[in-house]
């Protein structure tokens, strides 16, 4: 069974400018998705528990204002449901200082999502029609 997969981000995107001026060319929407999104999926589906980034230094952030982060459901505490392995939870750690909304629709949001220790809460839920601020 495969274990890890690791996937090369490394490159700027060159020969995809202008459209990567804007975007990493990992970013770029395919019928309305991040391509590197699709790429998740397969390995989540897989079984694929480790997965491994390789970038290059140029393109390392920093400072992230905002993440805009998607959920199968969210309670209102801000605690997100999503596909259980983990990888928003890992990225949003190590931008604690950023503001974390979640997205989803009116149906989505329940009073109580179990949580554990590692899980990290959203500041504001945005459905179609409404704005939740999250009381931490």
């Amino acid at each position: 069974m495969i274990k890890q997969a690791i996937i090369p981000l490394a490159g700027l995107g060159t020969r995809l400018l202008p459209l990567t001026s804007v975007f990493a060319k990992e970013l770029l929407p395919i019928n309305g998705r991040p391509g590197i999104e699709y790429i998740l999926d397969e390995c989540i589906d897989a079984g694929i528990k480790e997965i491994v980034f390789i970038i290059s230094t140029k393109k390392i952030i920093d400072k992230v204002d905002i993440f805009l982060v998607p959920g199968l459901g969210f309670d209102k505490k801000g605690t997100r449901l999503g596909k259980g392995s983990g990888i928003y939870d890992q990225l949003l750690t190590n931008h604690l200082n950023s503001t974390f909304i979640g997205i989803t629709d009116k149906n989505h949001i329940v009073n109580k999502i179990p949580s554990e220790s590692h899980d990290i809460q959203m500041h504001i839920l945005i459905t179609h029609d409404e704005i939740f601020e999250v009381d931490l």
